[in-house]
């Protein structure tokens, strides 16, 4: 079952980089696909938020992948071209949002993000090496790869300014939990460390 599980999110992020760099073919907006396409997003944050506190972490993922796969199978191109970014600055952008979160998740426990592996209760509050700098290097790796689009179009537009709303709305919820349960020392480290951005 963890196989399986760790084989669903694998292919959801493959799906999802395919989607990120599919090329751009609308030459208009097309309001009836952008109102589609804004769905898809709606059942993306509608799954999250009902899920990530009532759901065990292997059923959370299962179902997540899911959502992602319908997102990227049903997702459709709305032109036309914003920007076009240099493929070297998309992929060196893309680079660091992967290594930001890559080593983000390794030192919190990847595999209980993922699922593999029950999470342990919080025993003392710690800082591993990029929560140093800031308090969400996980979800500044994701915004990152949201924006490293080498061709934006008004879709993929929605598409990382919904998610990076999402991700900020979700951090007050999460913070929230994290003083509940940590209390001084979260409040403390909230002060020092910035949010989002290594400078305030």
């Amino acid at each position: 079952m963890k196989y399986f599980v760790a084989l669903i999110a694998v292919l959801a992020l493959a799906d999802g980089a395919i989607l990120l760099r599919r090329p751009a073919i609308a030459s208009a907006v097309d309001w009836q696909i952008l109102s589609a396409n804004f769905a898809l997003l709606l059942l993306f944050g509608l799954q999250h938020s009902l899920m990530a506190r009532r759901a065990g972490r292997t059923i959370f993922v299962l179902a997540s992948s899911a959502v992602i796969f319908l997102l990227v199978e049903f997702w459709h191109d709305s032109g036309p071209v914003l920007w076009i970014m240099p493929m070297l600055w998309s992929n060196l952008m893309a680079l660091t949002g992967v290594v930001i979160t890559a080593i983000a998740a390794a030192t919190l426990g990847a595999f209980g993000l993922i699922g593999l592996r029950e999470e342990q209760p919080v025993q003392e509050f710690r800082e591993p090496v990029l929560h140093r700098y800031v308090r969400h290097p996980i979800y500044l790796g994701n915004i990152l790869l949201y924006f490293a689009m080498p061709v934006m179009t008004w879709d993929r537009l929605l598409l990382a300014v919904g998610l990076t709303i999402y991700i900020l709305i979700g951090i007050q919820f999460e913070e929230r939990g994290l003083i509940r349960k940590i209390g001084d020392p979260y409040r403390d480290y909230q002060r020092r460390v910035p949010m989002l951005l290594p400078w305030r």
